[in-house]
């Protein structure tokens, strides 16, 4: 799948003030434990920016909150070490229409059930 870097940021502040974002089809955003205002700077990047489509990418999936994340406008994430056919996998999912959740992640949910 041909990709095109079009904005590269430090941080989710950097979705506000770094216009290669608005052109952004897919977001891939890191989503660390020290970011208090990731929610809040994605909420307010996707107010005018609706079409783009976001990936958050996390350290751990015990951290994960799904409700969480689909409220801040996230269409999906992956663990931060995957490979490149689980990034590709998660851009195809989310193109389509559908949350991306890694089966890896699936896996460990329900057998802690």
């Amino acid at each position: 799948m041909p990709v095109k870097v079009v904005a590269e940021g430090g941080n989710s502040k950097d979705l506000q003030y770094n216009d290669g974002f608005r052109s952004a089809d897919i977001i891939l955003l890191d989503i660390g434990m020290q970011c208090t205002s990731c929610g809040e700077n994605l909420i307010n990047f996707l107010k005018e920016n609706s079409r783009a489509q976001v990936i958050g990418m996390v350290q751990h999936y015990e951290h994960i909150r799904i409700d969480e994340m689909r409220d801040v406008g996230m269409n999906g994430f992956f663990i931060k070490n995957t490979n490149r056919r689980e990034i590709e996998l998660a851009v195809e999912t989310v193109l389509s229409g559908t949350f991306y959740m890694p089966d890896t992640y699936r896996k460990l949910k329900t057998n802690k059930l």
